[in-house]
Parts: structure tokens; sequence; C-alpha cells
């Protein structure tokens, strides 16, 4: 698994009585996003609310690609558009993200108050990549958290993790063991 990060009220833009974050240029930090190996194929992408959410009416959590995401061989991924569900599927009842204590994860088809919730169209894919600043691949999955109603985001704090395997035996095969 990755390591885990965590997102605080006061990483969320505020301003606006409806703002989307944590796309490949968010701008927000790198807490909405983590970075995995090449070849990483995506198992789960769980969160946690650690903190309750104030100020907003709805949250919702969505993981995803970003739009600029491109497939190993170079291709345009999902046809050059974010994919921000692609991981996890978050459900209408957006207001459970604000219970402290909600758990979600991809795969799951109904955690606590998220019924509803289920698999992503990217669960068991490759990570596709996006290219850094450098110029260098990155291989990245996105958190894209929807706050609408309401005020700015006032308190609040979010953890979450990506796990991840690989394609059996990519290093060696066994039959050069012997």
């Amino acid at each position: 698994m990755s390591g885990i990060k965590t997102i605080a009220a006061a990483a969320v833009p505020t301003g606006a009585a409806t703002y989307t974050v944590a796309n490949a240029t968010s701008g927000y930090g790198d807490n909405f996003k983590i970075v995995v190996p090449k070849g990483a194929i995506i198992l789960a992408t769980p969160w946690l609310v650690k903190t309750v959410f104030a100020g907003g009416t709805n949250y919702k959590v969505d993981i995803g690609t970003a739009g600029t995401a491109y497939n190993d061989d170079g291709t345009v991924h999902n046809s050059g558009n974010a994919d921000i569900d692609g991981y996890f599927v978050s459900s209408a009842a957006t207001t459970a993200s604000a219970a402290r204590g909600m758990f979600g994860q991809s795969g799951d088809g109904n955690v606590g108050y998220l019924n509803g919730a289920g698999l992503g169209a990217e669960i068991g894919n490759k990570a596709t990549y996006v290219l850094a600043n450098s110029g260098d691949k990155e291989y990245a999955v996105h958190l894209n958290l929807t706050v609408s109603g309401g005020g700015a985001t006032s308190a609040g704090e979010l953890i979450w993790w990506v796990e991840y395997g690989f394609d059996a035996n990519i290093v060696w095969e066994q039959a050069s063991l012997a």
C-alpha cells in the first residue's frame, strides 16, 4: 500500500459555495494525490473521516484519474477527460462524508452510510501517468473532494491511501530459478 495522506479543512479552497479540487493541476497540495510505482494495479482506495467536516452542506469524495492522464503506450487515457470516480464511486448521499469515522473503500457494496457505493471503472487496471513539470512520467491516483452548499469549510480532516499489487512474476519466471 501507499503511505497515508491527510487532507485538513485548511487545504480546501474557500470563497465559493461549490468547489471541486484535486485534479492534476489543482495547486492545492500534494495531499490530493498519491504517487504509485509504474505498473501498479489499483486494488482499493480507502478513505476515513477523522474529524467531522463543517461549513458546507454536502461533502463528496471521488478518487480517480486526471484529465491529462496517459496510458503506458502514450495514448490519451479516457479521451482526455478526468475520470474522478475511476477508482471509487461515491453515493448520492454525500452528506455521509461529514460523519466522523465515515469509511469508504472501492469495491464495497454498502459501507456505513454510503449505500450504493461501488467499484470504480479503473479498479484492477494499471495506474495511468501524467507528465510532471520536469517532463517525467508520474503515476498517480487523485482524490477529488466536492463541497457544496453553505459557507467555506471551517473544520474537518480526512485520511486516505491506495492499495495496489503487480502482475504475477514481473521480475522473473519460475523456470529461470531452477
